[in-house]
């Protein structure tokens, strides 16, 4: 799978903009003796469910969707109640991972665990993908609820609790018919808010300042590029083969950023603004905290039910 980041079209657009000193100040710079995203945090993680909460949601979530199933008489391959949840890239726009991955794979994000064609799925049906999404709307001589049985399961998990129509951030606006699902919503929400605070890193003399440097350390090794996301969107890297051209530029991008310490001065500004944000939306995440609360107390006694 091809590495790509959170900035997307709308967020790139900011980093050819103007910089500004017009900024919170910054906390002291750390500097981070690794290149993994997986290890960062920054301020808005706070509001994501914890790990065991996660686990909780996707499990009813599950569970849920297959009795909905099971009413309108689908019986066949039942989504699984998840064991476990992987850890999850959070921080996809740092742009950061091992020198010895980019050795191996260049921008390539790491080979999936899970062979293609072994997960639930590559095995769901068009039928049964159709009554989990509601594009159908009889099955068996049964209405199939509006919405399909992922709604059943998100009205059931979110009950009790007002979801946002819409939520806005870094140019970004997101409909709740798009990311329906609590399991999902909460991630959701926090990458679009956390979206903005990127927006206004981007402009940061800061971050320019450290951009300039990594780009000059880039062009000593024989690459010209003026950003980090100009390098990994090179159009010489499309495709799934992984040259021996892009390999070399991705560890000359991952040494030049030990170099300069470009994580520690991303984590360090991104953070100042993601406390800014906070700030000034602390009703909504407030909100947002107490429904993550309320859907993990729904999803666990959708879980204390015998099946």
């Amino acid at each position: 799978m091809r590495k790509t980041t959170i900035l997307g079209s709308v967020a790139l657009l900011a980093l050819t903009g103007c910089t500004t000193d017009e900024s919170p100040v910054t906390t002291a710079v750390p500097t981070p003796r690794h290149l993994d995203a997986t290890r960062i945090e920054t301020p808005l993680d706070s509001f994501l469910p914890s790990k065991h909460d996660a686990l909780i949601l996707h499990q009813a979530e599950a569970r849920l969707i297959n009795q909905c199933l099971n009413d309108l008489g689908y019986t066949k391959n039942p989504m699984p109640e998840p064991e476990s949840i992987q850890q999850q890239d959070r921080h996809s726009e740092f742009i950061v991972f091992p020198v010895s991955q980019a050795q191996q794979r260049g921008y390539n994000s790491p080979a999936p665990a899970t062979p293609k064609g072994s997960t639930w799925d590559d095995r769901a049906s068009t039928t049964q993908q159709e009554l989990i999404q509601g594009k159908l709307r009889r099955y068996k001589g049964k209405d199939v609820p509006e919405g399909g049985c992922s709604r059943v399961a998100a009205d059931r998990i979110s009950e009790g609790t007002k979801i946002p129509e819409q939520i806005t951030g870094g140019g970004v606006v997101l409909d709740r018919r798009e990311q329906a699902s609590p399991t999902g919503l909460s991630e959701a929400h926090v990458e679009v808010l956390r979206l903005e605070a990127i927006f206004k890193a981007s402009k940061d003399t800061k971050i320019s300042r450290m951009t300039a440097d990594w780009s000059s350390c880039m062009s000593e090794k024989g690459h010209q590029y003026t950003s980090p996301q100009e390098a990994a969107n090179d159009d010489r890297w499309a495709g799934d083969d992984v040259t021996h051209l892009e390999k070399r530029t991705a560890v000359a991008d991952m040494e030049c950023k030990q170099q300069v310490n470009y994580l520690g001065v991303m984590v360090s500004v991104q953070s100042t603004y993601e406390r800014e944000i906070m700030k000034q939306r602390e009703n909504e995440l407030a909100g947002l905290r107490s429904n993550t609360k309320a859907w993990t107390r729904n999803a666990a006694r959708v879980m204390s039910q015998a099946k």
